[in-house]
Formats: structure tokens, C-alpha cells, sequence
């Protein structure tokens, strides 16, 4: 048996994913009805237009985000007592930020008449993006806020979609009614963030931030370019209606994908406190850390990706309708892509605790020059599939750089610890497939779960820090 563990960095773990997973979970189930109601309304061709639409607009989000999520969560971490002076200072430039990015990507859609509508009316989302404060309430460890915040956003954006859109011709809506929801809910996280503090705001302090966070942006637009170049090069190659539909069939199964991602984003959301606070402390507590999280990581990655790839085909179907099921295969491999992410996490996290976020940067951004690459090579000869498999070639190389650095510089260790959960998920995929992986979702589900919890039992590589108690999180005092 192993000896006990003392209380950690990462005692506060458990109940910070707990809050921020379910809340992601659950509105992502809730978003799942509008998928139901859109992809039956509009179609494969308007949907993919609407994939375009967001994959351009996704680039200019990353000058606006700037890195807060990370950059400005660890300065939160490390001075929870100015909490309320950073998050009025940083929103002050992400406005800036979002009032330049969309004045260029409204001049960008004018030389695009049959999408540049939908970019622009999607591109108004910049601003209720800069006002989103969930990068604070992460560094303080006020999670349970986030995740409800959340499933709000999403009812709201449902009830919009079902009142407005009704026929193929209402497609152009559909962003217009996400920018309301983005701008209720982060609106009001704003106001119970501010309210009765002075924070002293300071536009100093921003622009450091947003310096600071020079190398998380770097990083960013070349992970967006791994995620979303595939995208955006099917859509130059593969023109036309039937261009369009390909796009429908490759972008919208990413709905999946995305909830595998937020899952993995609030796993890491939740120890990057953790983690920066450890590795002020020691490389033995760092140590520790690296260990939970990587464990934790696998535990919940590795199920997604082996249950979602068993059932991909019933899946889509379900969710989407039939005429979205011959975007399964290439939707195995943006999954298989989503998990490597989950570790992928954990090293960006050390990256960031460790002050090394330039070699992330070059890693990243050799990985990034590899999908692009691939995807001009394999798009015209291998179509979707083409560019599923560029994806995840990236993704793995990224990976592979992140961990042969991290590893040289003494920070990474514990990966073993990945191994026993990615065996349960594999005894879950061979249980899944003996029962019928095509059959019913309300068997095969079931029986995934079922047999993934007894395989992690027997195997005993159930993580300690998801079975943790959360302790009070930092106190703000203004």
C-alpha cells in the first residue's frame, strides 16, 4: 500500500474540476439540443459555412484572450488580494484588443461576399469575449461561479436559436444569438467580480499583462493552426456546394470533439494554480503535481477518445442526424487528436509554472509548420481524412518536443502513470466492441462506463487528486 500523502498543492484540485467539469459537461449537453435543432434546420452546406466562419474569427479571438487564461490566472494565483485591479485592467485592453480585431476582420469579410456576413455578425463575440472575467475566478478558485455561468450562457443561447431560427435562410442568426448569450452571462460575471471593490484600475497593469502574455499568444496561434487550418484549407480546395457540405461534415462533428476538449481544458484550468504555486515551493512538490495531473489527465482523456471512437458512427447519427455519418472517420482521428491534448495540457501548465513559455512557443510553432504542410499535401489527394490525419501528426510531434524538453529540464516525470488508465479504457473499447459498438447508445454507454470503473478499480489507478477534498480557496480582499 502506498504511504500516505501529506496535503499538497493539489488539494484544492477535486473540487475546482469537479465544479468547472460538470459545469462544462452539463452546458455542453445543453448546447447539444441547439446542435439537434440546427443541424436538422440548416444542413451540412450552411453549417459548414458557419464553421468557416468561426474558424477565421477563431484566430483574431487569440489577440483578445492574450494569454489571460494562463498569464493572467497565474498572476491572480500568485495576488489573489488584487484580484479586482487585474481583472478591471485586463479587460480595459482586451477591449482595446477586440475593438482593433474586428475593425480587421470586418475589412477582411468585405472581399468575401458569400460568407463575409456570417464572419462579421460571428466576429462580434471578440467583444463579449474581453469582458468574459473566468480567467480571475480561475486563479482564485472560484470555479463553482464558472461552471454555472456556463450552463447559463448555453440555456440562453438554446432558447434563441429554437425562437429565431426556423429555416436554412435564418443560418446567419445562429452567431448573433451565441454574441447575446456570451455578452449576458459575462456581463454579469463582471459586475459580481467588481462589485463594492475600487480596484484601482490601471492601464500599465494590462498592457503587462498583455506583454507578459506575448509567448501564450504565440503558442495559441499556432495550436489554433494545427485545430483550424484543416478547416480552413478544406474550404479553399473543396469548393462549391459540395465543398461546403464536406465542411458540414468535418466541422460539425467537432461539437464532440469541443466537449472532450472542455473537459480537458477544466482539468487543467483546475491545476494550473496548483502547479504554479508548487513549483515555487520545490521540485518535490512540483513533482507531485506533475504525477496528479498526468494521472488525472488519462484517467478522464482516455475513455473519451476509446468510447467516443467505438461509438463515433451511433453517435453522430444520434446527435446530428443521418446525413452527418460519413463525417465519423474522419471524426476518430480529430478524437484521437482531442486526447494527446489532455496531456498536452499538463505540459503547457508546466511550461508556464516553469517560466519556459518561448520553447512552448518554437515547439508549437515547429508543429504548427507540419500541419500546414500536411494539410496542402494530403487535403487534394485524401480529402477529410487527409486532414484528420494532419491534425493528429501535429498534435504528436507538439507532444513529443513538449516532453523531450520538459523532460531534459528535470520538470517532467510520472509518465508512467498514464498507462493503467489508458489499459482500463482499452478493456472498455474490447468490452464495448464484444457487446456491439454499432448497437444502441443506450446499451453500449451504459456498459462503457461500467466496465471502465471496474477497470480502473482493479487495476488500482483510480487518481488521488480527483478523489480529494477542496479546501477554502485564496481570500480576496479587494
Amino acid at each position: 500500500m502506498a504511504p500516505p500523502r501529506e496535503p499538497n498543492h493539489s488539494q484544492h484540485v477535486a473540487g475546482s474540476f469537479k465544479a468547472l467539469a460538470s459545469g462544462e459537461i452539463l452546458s455542453r449537453l445543453v448546447a447539444l439540443a441547439a446542435l439537434v435543432h440546427l443541424t436538422r434546420t440548416l444542413g451540412p452546406v450552411k453549417m459548414g459555412m458557419i464553421g468557416f466562419a468561426a474558424a477565421i474569427c477563431t484566430f483574431m479571438s487569440l489577440a483578445v484572450q492574450a494569454g489571460f487564461r494562463h498569464v493572467g490566472t497565474k498572476a491572480v494565483a500568485e495576488s489573489p488580494g488584487q484580484a479586482s485591479r487585474i481583472a478591471a485592467s485586463g479587460t480595459l485592453v482586451r477591449l482595446i484588443v477586440a475593438a482593433l480585431a474586428f475593425s480587421l476582420i470586418f475589412v477582411v469579410a468585405s472581399g468575401l461576399p458569400a460568407t463575409g456576413p456570417v464572419i462579421v455578425v460571428t466576429a462580434l463575440s471578440l467583444f463579449s469575449l474581453a469582458l468574459d472575467p473566468t480567467w480571475v475566478f480561475k486563479g482564485l478558485e472560484r470555479n463553482r461561479q464558472v461552471g454555472w455561468a456556463l450552463v447559463v450562457k448555453q440555456s440562453i443561447y438554446v432558447v434563441l436559436v429554437y425562437t429565431l431560427v426556423s429555416e436554412p435562410t435564418d443560418f446567419i442568426i445562429v452567431p448573433a444569438c451565441l454574441f447575446a448569450a456570451d455578452l449576458t452571462v459575462s456581463s454579469y460575471l463582471l459586475r459580481s467580480l467588481l462589485r463594492g471593490a475600487k480596484p484601482n484600475l490601471s492601464l500599465n497593469l494590462g498592457w503587462g499583462l498583455l506583454k507578459d502574455s506575448v509567448p501564450v499568444v504565440g503558442t495559441g496561434l499556432f495550436r489554433h493552426t494545427i485545430m483550424t487550418a484543416d478547416v480552413i484549407l478544406i474550404g479553399i480546395f473543396l469548393t462549391g456546394e459540395a465543398g461546403n457540405r464536406a465542411m458540414g461534415l468535418y466541422t460539425v462533428p467537432y461539437s464532440i470533439v469541443f466537449m472532450a476538449l472542455a473537459v480537458s481544458s477544466a482539468l487543467h484550468d483546475s491545476y494550473r494554480p496548483a502547479i504554479v504555486r508548487a513549483f515555487r515551493e520545490g521540485k518535490e512538490s512540483l513533482h507531485a503535481a506533475c504525477r496528479g495531473s498526468l494521472a488525472a489527465s488519462a484517467a478522464v482523456g482516455a475513455p473519451i477518445v476509446v468510447g467516443g471512437a467505438m461509438v463515433a458512427g451511433p453517435l453522430i447519427g444520434f446527435v446530428m442526424g443521418a446525413e452527418y455519418v460519413d463525417g465519423a472517420a474522419p471524426f476518430r482521428v480529430i478524437l484521437a487528436s482531442a486526447g494527446l491534448l489532455f496531456l498536452g495540457g499538463v505540459m503547457h501548465n508546466l511550461f508556464l509554472a516553469s517560466g519556459q513559455l518561448a520553447a512552448e512557443t518554437r515547439i508549437h510553432g515547429l508543429a504548427a509548420l507540419l500541419n500546414v504542410g500536411l494539410n496542402l499535401f494530403l487535403i487534394p489527394r485524401h480529402g477529410l481524412m487527409g486532414a484528420a490525419w494532419a491534425t493528429l501528426s501535429a498534435e504528436a510531434c507538439g507532444l513529443l518536443g513538449a516532453g523531450v524538453v520538459l523532460k531534459r529540464a528535470g520538470i517532467l516525470v510520472g509518465m508512467s502513470a498514464v498507462f493503467r488508465p489508458l489499459l482500463a479504457a482499452l478493456m472498455m473499447g474490447a468490452v464495448v466492441g464484444f457487446v456491439g459498438a454499432e448497437r444502441s447508445l443506450a446499451l453500449t454507454v451504459p456498459v462503457g462506463v461500467i466496465a471502465y470503473g471496474l477497470g480502473l478499480m482493479a487495476l488500482r489507478s483510480v487518481p488521488e487528486d480527483l478523489k480529494g477534498t477542496k479546501g477554502p480557496p485564496p481570500k480576496v480582499l479587494g
